[in-house]
């Protein structure tokens, strides 16, 4: 889908997300201390891997933030220095301030066009 195309509500962006989450999280199944969970509509992927693309946060529904979602991220992907990432939507990170906030991340990358 072109960048410049609007693609909120459409399915397939729902879909391309989920498959974005599970070939993520195949990986954190094989890999030792790999793990997955979800907290309310948050994935957290946690490969191990040293590498930030297999250690992710995913907020990417427009949903509040679970309570527990801060503590579940410092349990699961801020632990043993492995870099990781938060991945929000520009509809969903509003919904996830107070966390980014919380956890003293900042924006390093906008990615116009992903969807």
């Amino acid at each position: 889908m072109p960048a410049s195309v609007d693609s909120r509500g459409d399915p397939r962006r729902t879909d391309l997300h989920e498959s974005w989450i599970e070939a993520i999280s195949s990986v954190a199944r094989v890999v030792p201390n790999g793990s997955f969970q979800r907290v309310g509509k948050v994935a957290i992927v946690r490969s191990g891997l040293r590498l930030t693309a297999f250690n992710i946060v995913f907020a990417l529904e427009n949903a509040p933030a679970h309570p527990d979602l801060q503590e579940r991220i410092n349990r699961s992907v801020g632990v043993g220095g492995i870099p990781w990432c938060l991945v929000t939507t520009t509809e969903s990170a509003p919904a996830y301030d107070s966390v980014i906030r919380a956890l003293g991340l900042r924006q390093l990358e906008k990615m116009p066009g992903m969807v």
